[in-house]
């Protein structure tokens, strides 16, 4: 069952001038940003724990400005401009159930992810694609205990 909005992700070609935009110019609340990603991307998160923006930049290997597709994603992100947006569910297991039932196994993605910091200081959660019957990708979200610390 859905539960609320997470965020909207934003492909940008400069992350430097997205930030003046969406921090300096628009006063939207800033929340946190990463610099070289495994992926190979930076990231800025601006907004509300209610509704977040993230804003990514993506760099290949050699500096330049990537321009390939994202192949988690069935090649559907854009190199710039909307790319998904993400809600929260009551359970994602749950939800793929349900969409299978009512004929869109198509739209279901993996497996959820294992249990992971979330967008807001101090949240977790575990995470999975689905996709609308256009091929619009959706991020699913679905909150979840910190994971256990083994070495206690």
């Amino acid at each position: 069952m859905h539960t609320g909005f997470n965020h909207i992700m934003l492909w940008v070609k400069d992350l430097q001038l997205a930030k003046r935009f969406y921090g300096d110019a628009l006063k939207m609340p800033f929340i946190s940003e990463t610099y070289r990603m495994p992926r190979m991307f930076d990231k800025a998160y601006y907004g509300t724990e209610s509704m977040i923006l993230e804003l990514f930049e993506w760099e290949s290997p050699d500096g330049a400005t990537y321009t390939g597709d994202y192949p988690e994603n069935r090649d559907r992100n854009k190199r710039s401009g909307i790319t998904h947006f993400c809600i929260w569910l009551d359970s994602i297991e749950k939800t793929y159930e349900e969409l299978r039932s009512a004929g869109f196994a198509d739209s279901c993605g993996g497996p959820p992810s294992e249990v992971e910091p979330g967008l807001t200081p101090g949240s977790w959660i575990r995470n999975a694609m689905i996709w609308d019957p256009e091929g619009n990708p959706i991020e699913v979200f679905e909150a979840a205990d910190p994971p256990r610390d083994s070495s206690n």
